[in-house]
């Protein structure tokens, strides 16, 4: 039962991070693609576990980030240098290896022919395309908005119509 609960409140802190920062949903949405394109590149189970290694260190750094942040902030709000070269270094671990994740990629990557023949694929397949381009707004919209701010945002809206439709109840009883 204990194993449980520490699954539980690993997902929650997972969740929790992805609703709240936004570099972890952009390292999200940039990872998701990366693996979806590394299909393209008919790469050996070696590499692809190479992919998924480096993806998931960082978002496991981001999340020591968000944690190192959150202490921090539960520590004193006040200025502090300390509590400032914490951060600055936790955050500086996530930008190192996402560079070397951008380097990595770039060597496993850069292959004109092969993008060609991604953007060939996207181009003479309509369906594929439409796909993709509705991908990058959902992702763009999950980035910059956020899982929370939009159920949020869907939860006013839907507040804001039951008054009106009262309101409009109210106006056709009189």
């Amino acid at each position: 039962m204990k194993f449980l609960k520490s699954l539980f409140y690993a997902f929650r802190g997972t969740v929790s991070c992805i609703c709240d920062q936004r570099n972890m949903r952009i390292h999200l949405v940039v990872g998701t693609y990366v693996l979806y394109f590394s299909q393209f590149y008919h790469l050996s189970t070696e590499r692809i576990c190479i992919l998924w290694l480096i993806i998931g260190i960082v978002l496991a750094l981001e999340l020591l980030n968000t944690a190192v942040e959150k202490t921090c902030d539960a520590i004193t709000r006040e200025q502090s240098e300390l509590i400032k070269i914490a951060k600055d270094a936790s955050a500086g671990a996530v930008l190192v290896m996402s560079v070397v994740a951008v380097i990595i990629g770039v060597y496993l990557f850069f292959d004109m022919k092969t993008v060609w023949r991604i953007i060939s694929f996207l181009c003479n397949t309509p369906e594929y395309l439409t796909f993709f381009i509705l991908s990058m707004l959902v992702s763009s919209v999950f980035i910059v908005v956020g899982p929370r701010k939009f159920v949020e945002n869907i939860k006013e809206r839907a507040e804001l119509r039951k008054q009106l439709d009262n309101m409009n109840e109210k106006k056709e009883k009189r």
